[in-house]
């Protein structure tokens, strides 16, 4: 599988997932936190797209496109409109472009869609991406294997479709490493100039990019020295009268590039997020302070106990859940690839490298969490980024399996042997293939049988957190009665303003769409009324609808009228 061939087949892979991606794209709703991205993300396209400077003022009442957005957009926590260091700016503007041309100048999908497409090109590079670097030093195989683990990881494929900040993040941190791999390698000086824009573009995707320069130090400090970059720069020469334009190659110490490298990422930051502009300090570090204390008040279920904050989760909550979102053939594969990558780092040389890098690419984005106090939430999101080098792993062990498999049929005289061997894995795929059409579009309710699936995870760990199933449910309301039916959504009521004509003051007939998310079930910012309706509706009504994978409820859906909930609030 090498040569073109081993690149028609990475660009094989990527492409049905991107083609399967964008054929089910419709199926997935708007997420919690998207309404303020994609607005963000149209104020900086619109800015560089017209130079307008009003799009550039932050204040209420300043700024044309945060008083009457684009798209009818409804945000939910209003004030956030105005904090534009919440919403690092390159995945935001990325959706915006997409959504310019296939909805707005093409027509082809509505406005969601067209902001979503862009996860799903960028999902689409990471799994090419994961299948050329795996190429690059361990063959066709592992690449092959690693970019359908990829491809086929269900929380993967979730965020991919409507993840405006993990799965960007997940390609970008990826783009970089690659990048800077490729910088040592091929010592050319190209890349000491892509893989510094890769790492600033990182960085205003999400804030957890800022760990790759530990990643990278760790990788060059503890590998072979680095040789001298090349440089070709133009050349001119008189030779018999005529004037020649040639090319001539220097020299330089590798240091040299952390100077070019550091000076580079920083013009990139500051160009690609205008909020930097007026003070670039400040402004980083009042971002800096966002994120380090965002969400620190989630309610979160883990491990069968309720916690009132995300910062009181312990410590070993990051590995646990990739442990148990996992499906277990990839496991299986990671277990022997880390075995695999434990050789390779005693034979030195490439492998050694690479087992470094992939080991601090998993291992330091996870070890802050280590630290009590961090916050974390949602699963595997705020760690996306560890799963491309995962599967990676997997793709490593699958392929020495592949080759033991291979090698023991020919040793045995079978003919077939490689034919054979590929149909194994196929069977070893094809469950979780069936699995992920099965649960299709919630993907991100994967658990694996190591706690007994989803079945195993209701009451114990988060279920639809993001409001996945809002979508449907609204739908159903919606397709069975016409617009002006009343409709009440005490958990994230913003995201059905997207699929219905949501009715704060209800006609006699009302539903109440209630998310299967108890942990959020009595926190103190979701309003008394609120509270109370959930409780009514929980002890004393039988849900007329609902959307279950596995037979677990993620969303109910009730019927009654306004005079028996309003009078229920009441009385509680």
């Amino acid at each position: 599988m090498e040569g073109k061939k081993g690149d028609w087949v990475g660009l094989g892979i990527a492409f049905t997932f991107l083609i399967l991606g964008l054929y089910t794209l419709a199926d997935y709703g708007i997420t919690i936190d998207s309404p303020e991205n994609f607005l963000w993300g149209d104020v900086y396209f619109r800015y560089y797209l017209t130079g307008r400077s009003d799009y550039l003022r932050y204040g209420a009442g300043e700024n044309p496109l945060l008083e009457e957005p684009i798209e009818q957009t409804y945000i939910f926590y209003k004030k956030n409109k105005y904090r534009p260091w919440m919403y690092p700016p390159v995945a935001n503007i990325l959706s915006a472009l997409t959504k310019r041309i296939f909805h707005e100048k093409l027509g082809w999908v509505d406005h969601i869609q067209g902001h979503h497409i862009a996860i799903i090109i960028l999902s689409s590079i990471t799994v090419y991406a994961v299948y050329s670097f795996t190429r690059e030093v361990y063959g066709g195989i592992p690449a092959a294997l690693a970019a359908v683990s990829l491809s086929l990881y269900p929380r993967f494929m979730a965020h991919s479709h409507n993840n405006v900040k993990e799965a960007p993040l997940a390609c970008f941190f990826l783009l970089t490493m690659w990048s800077f791999w490729k910088m040592r390698k091929t010592r050319e000086f190209k890349w000491v100039i892509i893989s510094p824009i890769m790492l600033g573009l990182s960085v205003n995707v999400k804030i957890n990019a800022y760990f790759i320069p530990i990643i990278l130090g760790i990788w060059i400090l503890t590998t072979v020295p680095d040789k001298p970059t090349r440089v070709d720069l133009p050349s001119i020469k008189k030779e018999d009268g005529n004037i020649r334009c040639t090319s001539r190659t220097y020299h330089y110490p590798f240091a040299y590039n952390i100077f070019i490298i550091t000076l580079i990422a920083c013009l990139t930051i500051y160009a690609s997020w205008p909020y930097l502009w007026d003070d670039p300090k400040a402004n980083i570090i009042k971002s800096m302070e966002y994120f380090y204390d965002q969400g620190g008040q989630t309610p979160m279920l883990y491990n069968g106990d309720y916690y009132d904050s995300a910062s009181k989760i312990p410590s070993y909550y990051a590995p646990h859940m990739l442990l148990i979102v996992t499906p277990e053939a990839i496991l299986f594969f990671i277990a022997i690839g880390l075995w695999r990558l434990s050789d390779h780092f005693m034979a030195g040389g490439e492998m050694k490298s690479m087992s470094i890098l992939l080991l601090s690419w998993i291992s330091i984005p996870l070890i802050k969490y280590l630290v009590p106090g961090t916050v974390v939430y949602n699963g595997i999101r705020h760690f996306l980024e560890v799963v491309p080098p995962l599967c990676m792993i997997a793709g490593i062990g699958g392929g020495w399996m592949f080759q033991e498999l291979e090698s023991q049929l020919r040793r045995l005289n079978i003919g077939m042997a490689r034919s054979l061997t590929s149909m194994f894995f196929i069977l070893l795929f094809l469950p979780i293939a069936y699995m992920i059409a099965v649960i299709h579009p919630y993907e991100i309710v994967y658990y694996n049988s190591l706690i007994g699936g989803i079945n195993g995870a209701e009451g114990n760990f988060e279920l639809d957190y993001w409001g996945t199933s809002l979508k449907g449910s609204t739908e159903w309301v919606q397709e069975r009665n016409n617009e002006n039916v009343g409709v009440l959504i005490p958990l994230w009521p913003h995201i059905s303003r997207y699929y219905h004509n949501e009715t704060y003051e209800p006609e006699e007939e009302n539903y109440v769409i209630l998310l299967n998310n108890r942990e959020y079930f009595n926190v103190s910012w979701i309003g008394s009324n609120d509270r109370k309706l959930i409780r009514y509706v929980n002890e004393n009504m039988e849900p007329e609808h609902t959307i279950d994978v596995d037979g677990v409820p993620l969303v109910k859906v009730y019927k009654a009228n306004k005079s028996t909930l309003y009078s229920a609030v009441r009385t509680q």
